[in-house]
């Protein structure tokens, strides 16, 4: 057999830091299905087709094809497991929308929970069009109607993609302005459909996280509220009433795709899909909250600035502090520490130690860039005059109140009190000069804004609008592009860097943009005060796009890399030890000659107007060896290939029915596509050109080679 120098694309999953305090949290409510029918003093079943509730609300909101029963086809209990089972039942209880029966019980009005550990460990079942959840929605709607008062998915499942599930919240205003934040585990062998697995969310004031297994992917906070997109609606964080606890088996919907029945069932009348659950489980945290938030201080520094990283102050805990790119002037053995930092990114970490267990947190630092651009206001020198309509109370000139602060030192500022009346309370410039308003909305500038206020959390928008179309009464009409920040500190100056949150109106030019309303945590009736200081226009290039290449390469190996080039610009590189360019080192594209040593390949952009791009982008690169594996045959390993000739789709079975890695290459060995795929499940090569084919695929280190022809 030919031995082939290619390397395959492996798909990483980079796991947040992982706290060790289990042993926080104490049990306060389980089942464990131990016996004979569902506990009816713990559970309660959810029936119909969502049309009871209102037509709206036929297929649950979501287009779903299943009636819920409380029949014990659908909802059982046997063998220490809860088993709910979707059936075929065509157009079930004379729905002309249900052609399936299935199970969705609750612990609605008998139990609920405000903060708490949740986790299950449960058997998935798998095929298109199948989407079983937990999840957790809120006793009572105390903002409002769904999504605003919140949803948190513990764990949902798209059957068809049977190596990966979403943890995601739901928020903001009701349909269609509604919000959701949602983060995929990939298991890096394997799939859910195979083995059991425990899904668990932590939820403390403030804090939710997500684990399998107990690897923790995901973390959403309140302070900075880090929710993407951030709600557009007046309840930003509303994880802090009861919820209660759902497990469902729904067939069909936007989730999942919505087949048809016979692409579902693939002419199986009696089909069933089952979901197996264990056990489910609450605990309560014992540490009184020594855990949530464990590190508060600010991740955004300036060169060469002090600042105070704290945890919570709890009797008997231990604090012992580590700090990179930095040094610890003050506070080792507190509960809070002074910093004083230099000129490159850094780590704060902390270790916590209560008589109940340890937890090991760590906070990355990023140090910000020198402003870089056109500045709009500084409330100094250059001064902007043309203020149109103001809600609130606006004086262009008052003392800072904190001048000792590095991150901003004029002696004056700006000061505005926001109208408590008003909903969306706004601050208008006239005619600022930006220019052609397409190049924010594209990301070749962003806006930058100076801070200073007395809470975190809170949003500022801008929006950019045409005066001559835009009016109090026509929203969206004339509005071009709104943007958002929000703040993260509390009575402390902070440069906020606003991105792209909508276009309301995809018809207003960006040459016709003459109007910026400055907004202070719109959607709300509060008030606050607010500094502000340095409006700027910021030029630095910090959309360069990610690197392109390869994340494996041979030993002494040559490959290309390459980010988005810009005119006028150069590129500065960084490669693993070892590793050397062989062309322009200063391009946009160049040739990487490796050695053996894995690392990290990362890139900043320096524009003509001395501006760097921060972060820089980043790509992980690791040795593959000498490449001298034989690759075996596809025939000769029984995996089926078809069709061949084949035209839009092409199709792999693997032996063994599990997931597997391709690559395809021309005829000259160029490589044309690759991807990770479920066995059976149809690789769309539409987009390549008629010719000959040569298609590797490689499952658990081993690699195989099929010769294919496109039509």
């Amino acid at each position: 057999m030919k031995s082939l120098h290619v390397s395959f694309f492996l798909v990483l999953l980079t796991l947040g830091s992982q706290s060790a305090w289990s042993q926080c949290w104490e049990q306060v409510w389980e089942d464990n299905f131990d016996g004979t029918a569902l506990d009816m003093n713990k559970w309660s079943y959810e029936t119909g087709n969502g049309c009871q509730i209102s037509q709206n609300m036929c297929g649950w909101g979501n287009g779903e094809k299943q009636f819920y029963t409380s029949n014990s086809n659908n909802v059982s209990v046997s063998g220490g497991m809860l088993n709910i089972t979707a059936r075929y039942a065509p157009n079930y209880n004379n729905s002309n929308i249900s052609d399936f029966t299935s199970g969705r019980i609750h612990t609605r009005g008998k139990h609920s929970w405000l903060y708490g550990k949740m986790e299950a460990r449960i058997l998935l079942p798998g095929g298109t069009g199948v989407w079983p959840a937990f999840w957790m929605l809120p006793r009572d709607n105390s903002y409002g109607g769904w999504p605003t008062s919140g949803e948190i998915d513990v764990m949902e499942f798209r059957g068809d993609q049977t190596n990966h599930v979403d943890g995601t919240l739901h928020y903001g205003s009701s349909w269609p302005q509604n919000q959701w934040d949602g983060t995929p585990y990939t298991l890096s062998s394997g799939n859910f459909t195979q083995n059991f697995h425990v899904f668990t969310v932590e939820w403390t004031p403030g804090v939710i996280k997500w684990f399998v297994d107990g690897n923790l992917y995901k973390t959403e906070t309140q302070n900075p509220n880090s929710l993407n997109p951030a709600s557009n609606n007046a309840v930003t964080w509303p994880w802090d009433r009861n919820f209660y606890l759902i497990l469902n088996v729904a067939v069909g919907g936007w989730y999942p795709g919505n087949p048809t029945t016979s692409a579902i069932i693939n002419g199986n009348t009696n089909w069933t899909r089952t979901m197996q659950v264990d056990y489910v489980r609450v605990y309560t945290d014992i540490s009184n909250g020594a855990f949530a938030n464990a590190i508060s201080g600010n991740s955004a520094i300036l060169r060469n600035e002090t600042s105070t990283y704290s945890s919570t102050a709890n009797a008997g805990a231990t604090y012992a502090w580590n700090v990179t790119g930095g040094t610890i002037a003050s506070g080792q053995g507190t509960n809070a520490i002074s910093v004083n930092w230099g000129t490159s990114n850094g780590t704060v970490s902390l270790t916590k130690t209560l008589n109940c267990g340890t937890g090991n947190f760590s906070l990355p630092t990023n140090v910000q860039p020198t402003h870089c651009g056109q500045v709009l206001e500084d409330f100094e020198n250059n001064r902007f005059n043309s203020y149109g309509f103001i809600n609130g109370v606006f004086n262009t000139k008052v003392n800072n109140p904190n001048t000792a602060q590095a991150q901003n030192t004029s002696s004056t500022c700006g000061r505005y009190d926001r109208n408590a009346s008003e909903a969306y309370d706004v601050l208008i410039l006239e005619n600022p000069g930006l220019g052609n308003a397409d190049l924010f909305k594209n990301g070749v500038k962003r806006f930058a804004l100076d801070v200073y206020s007395n809470a975190a959390g809170r949003n500022v928008e801008i929006t950019l609008e045409n005066s001559a179309t835009a009016t109090p009464s026509n929203y969206p009409t004339g509005r071009h592009t709104t943007y958002r920040a929000t703040t993260t500190r509390v009575n402390e100056w902070e440069t906020l860097y606003f991105t792209r949150i909508s276009i309301p109106d995809a018809n207003t030019a960006g040459t016709a943009v003459n109007r910026l309303v400055l907004m202070f945590t719109p959607g709300t009736a509060t008030s606050g005060t607010y500094f502000i200081d340095n409006l700027l226009v910021d030029n630095q290039p910090y959309a360069t796009s990610n690197i392109t290449g390869s994340a494996t390469f041979c030993n002494n190996e040559t490959r290309a890399y390459s980010v988005t080039g810009s005119t006028g610009s150069t590129y500065t590189w960084t490669l693993p030890a070892g590793a050397s360019i062989t062309n322009a080192a200063t391009a946009a594209s160049v040739n990487v000659q490796f050695g053996s040593s894995n690392g990290t390949i990362s890139v900043v952009e320096n524009n003509s107007a001395n501006c760097t791009s921060t972060p820089a982008k980043t790509l992980s690169v690791s040795s593959t060896g000498n490449c001298t594996t034989d690759l075996i045959s596809a025939e000769e390993a029984g995996i089926e290939v078809s069709p061949i000739p084949a035209d839009a789709q092409l199709s792999v079975v693997m032996p063994n029915k599990q997931s597997y890695r391709w690559q395809l290459f021309s005829a000259q060995g160029k490589e044309m596509g690759r991807g990770q795929q479920g066995s059976g499940v149809p690789i769309s090569i539409e987009q390549y050109a008629p010719g000959v084919y040569m298609l590797m695929l490689e499952q658990n280190g081993t690699q195989y080679l099929r010769r294919i022809v496109i039509e």
